[in-house]
Formats: structure tokens, C-alpha cells, sequence
């Protein structure tokens, strides 16, 4: 009997361990109570990082969703008090288009600001006076 070279082997492993995070199927099956173990370590651990990496997804795409549903609102409401008090065409597009650009500007410059730091409010205060 011929052994597998390497690169069998190494794809082998690499198969398998993939297919611990899909439901593909697989031919390489554990055979004594350590391989068992560790299939089981591994399946739980796929198991674990995977739905750590979907919530992050979901947190990251549902905070987006609120913030522009904010910002949807918050527009939405200017536009009705521009249509309800009658301000001119030309003054409320001008104000739109300020609004619109004042985001842009917003989401383009990220800068930390000083009461962002939640350490720097534990310095002394004679470091604090001497960064402003």
C-alpha cells in the first residue's frame, strides 16, 4: 500500500475542516474516540463563530438602517415644515441642499473629539488644561 502524498493529505484536512462550517459532506469520518473529540470541538467551535460573525453582520447593518431611518425622518419633517409655513421655492431648496451637504461633510471627517475620550476625563486636570 502506496502512502498519499502530502498535498492529498493537506487537502484532505482543508476539505474536511470546511466542510465543518457548511453542510457540504465529506468522506473523512472520525473513527476512534479522540477524532470523535475533536470533530465535536470543531463542529461547536464553526458553530460559535459563525453566529458570532452573523451578529456582528446584523448589529452593523440593522445600526446603519437606524441611523439612516433618523436621517430619513429628520429630512422628511424639514421638508413638511418648508411646505406647511410657505417658505419660497428657491430659500427651502437652499436649505435642503445646506442639510444634504452638511452630511456629507458629517460622514467624510471623522474626527475624535475631546468629550469623545472617556480617559482623558480621568487625568489630572493639570493635563487636561494643557491640551486645550
Amino acid at each position: 500500500d502506496t502512502q498519499p502524498s502530502n498535498l492529498y493529505l493537506y487537502t484532505t484536512s482543508l476539505h474536511w475542516a470546511v466542510t465543518q462550517f457548511t453542510p457540504a459532506s465529506m468522506e473523512v469520518v472520525p473513527k476512534t474516540s479522540p477524532e470523535r473529540v475533536m470533530a465535536v470541538v470543531v463542529i461547536f467551535t464553526s458553530l460559535v463563530l459563525c453566529s458570532s460573525f452573523l451578529t456582528s453582520i446584523t448589529t452593523t447593518v440593522t445600526t446603519y438602517r437606524k441611523k439612516q431611518g433618523d436621517y430619513n425622518a429628520s429630512y422628511a419633517l424639514l421638508v413638511q415644515y418648508l411646505q406647511e409655513n410657505e417658505i419660497p421655492m428657491e430659500l427651502g431648496c437652499s436649505i435642503l441642499d445646506l442639510v444634504v451637504a452638511q452630511k456629507a461633510q458629517r460622514e467624510s471627517v471623522k474626527r475624535v473629539h475631546e468629550p469623545d475620550v472617556v480617559l482623558l476625563k480621568s487625568m489630572p486636570k493639570s493635563l487636561q488644561q494643557s491640551l486645550k
